[in-house]
């Protein structure tokens, strides 16, 4: 199945994917996100609320969007949906749970640059006395490659204005 989404005027061919909200971001980039996402704006950050499974060991799922800087050193080129990426991981740990930082930069010719950072917060199973179960790393891993591999990009500017914000 085929979508035609009319932004400002202009008119994106692009496939759909069932259930999924598109969402336009900065600098020209579109995103399909699941259903149950929540997206809010903050100070130039976009954040969106994934999903998640309640009763395991994952607490949250959060992408943040924002005007990037170009790819941090040590950096890896990583290919979704035909564009490159440019990944870098972190985890930190903090008063009973874990966050682990997935951060995309992606470079878009003529705009510069954008920073998409998946970050999974889970709880130390140690904490409890029945811990949760395990959360589905390969189903959050699969739903990272999806949205990647469906970022689209439109043409910019929009008529009368020169971004979307």
């Amino acid at each position: 199945m085929r979508v035609v989404l009319a932004l400002a005027g202009l008119c994106l061919g692009v496939s759909a994917i069932a259930g999924w909200t598109l969402y336009p971001f900065p600098k020209g980039v579109v995103l399909w996100l699941p259903p149950g996402s929540q997206v809010y704006r903050w100070e130039g950050v976009w954040r969106v609320d994934l999903p998640v499974d309640e009763g395991t060991t994952l607490l949250e799922f959060v992408l943040l969007v924002e005007e990037g800087n170009g790819p941090p050193p040590g950096a890896v080129p990583v290919s979704f949906g035909g564009k490159v990426f440019y990944f870098s991981s972190s985890v930190e740990g903090a008063a009973g749970s874990q966050y682990e930082s997935l951060r995309y930069e992606l470079g878009i010719p003529g705009r510069g640059w954008i920073t998409l950072t998946f970050v999974i917060r889970t709880v130390n199973p140690g904490v409890f006395d029945v811990p949760p179960p395990p959360y589905n790393r390969d189903a959050i891993m699969g739903l990272i490659q999806k949205v990647l591999g469906k970022l689209e990009l439109i043409s910019l500017p929009l008529p009368g204005r020169s971004e979307i914000r």
